[in-house]
């Protein structure tokens, strides 16, 4: 398999909600690549329930909007996941199996968050999400019994990567690092060179902080220390951080370029 495509931060709401993707994404070889893998940030949840925290989500439509792209699988390692509570990670999970869409990086429960997505045969691709972390909170970590997050620590990666077969090799898809700065944690290079050192890992893929951060070589590998966005739509946000989609655009607003708490309704530009 000769053409991946592996995308940043990718939202489906906001100003684009239930918006045809066709009209968005128009680049040839986006369409004429065999894969197509992006990080999805955002459950899919029909469900009336809103977590109490900067949230980001879209119903079912998001769904066709995927298949429009010829989405092959996304990554559910994030900060987001949750945003309709934990019973919406298995709601989106049933919704991407649905549409046979692949998914990977969170699941119902730590086993099926754990379990890659295959390429091919010989090529998997993990997901982790980092947490504890003064930039990354909040995060819902899988448990046995417990839908969340595939956890970013060396250990369980170690514990992914010898769950594979002799002759497969794989690809880590991270969601770490601060948001909105160019320049990622020197904590999270020296981590990513320490993996890039594993005959097993093929590459490593960053998100999170919307912001092109680079890559570093190491070993004759890269990591992609972060993609930025891919197409990460303006949105409305209600007092304090949750999205917000008001049946009436309000005729005054004020603008933001981040994600910090509001005191009105305002738009993040």
């Amino acid at each position: 398999m000769k053409n991946i495509i592996f995308t940043g931060d990718l939202f489906l709401g906001g100003d684009l909600l239930h918006k045809s993707a066709k009209d968005i994404v128009q680049i040839k070889i986006f369409y004429e690549a065999e894969k197509r893998i992006v990080n999805l940030e955002q459950p899919i949840s029909d469900n009336n329930k809103i977590e109490d925290k900067c949230t980001l989500f879209t119903d079912s439509k998001a769904i066709h909007q995927l298949k429009e792209m010829k989405i092959d699988a996304v990554n559910l390692a994030h900060n987001h996941i949750q945003d309709k509570g934990i019973e919406g990670i298995c709601e989106t999970i049933e919704h991407l199996k649905r549409g046979k869409i692949g998914y990977f990086g969170a699941g119902c429960n730590l086993k099926e968050a754990k379990k890659p997505y295959f390429i091919t045969d010989e090529i998997a691709i993990f997901g982790y999400c980092e947490f504890g972390k003064p930039y990354l909170k909040q995060i819902e970590v899988a448990t046995e019994e417990k839908p969340g997050i595939n956890p970013l620590r060396y250990e369980n990666i170690l514990d992914d990567l010898n769950s594979l077969k002799e002759n497969q090799k794989a690809i880590l898809y991270f969601h770490w690092g601060r948001e909105h700065v160019f320049l990622p944690p020197h904590s999270d290079i020296e981590l990513a060179k320490k993996l890039l050192e594993d005959d097993r890992v093929l590459l490593i893929i960053g998100m999170h902080a919307h912001r092109p951060q680079g890559y570093i070589e190491h070993n004759g590998k890269r990591a992609y220390m972060c993609l930025g966005n891919f197409l990460f739509p303006n949105f409305y946000i209600k007092p304090p951080t949750q999205i917000y989609y008001p049946k009436q655009k309000p005729n005054k607003f004020d603008t933001t370029r981040q994600y910090h708490g509001v005191y009105k309704t305002t738009y993040s530009d």
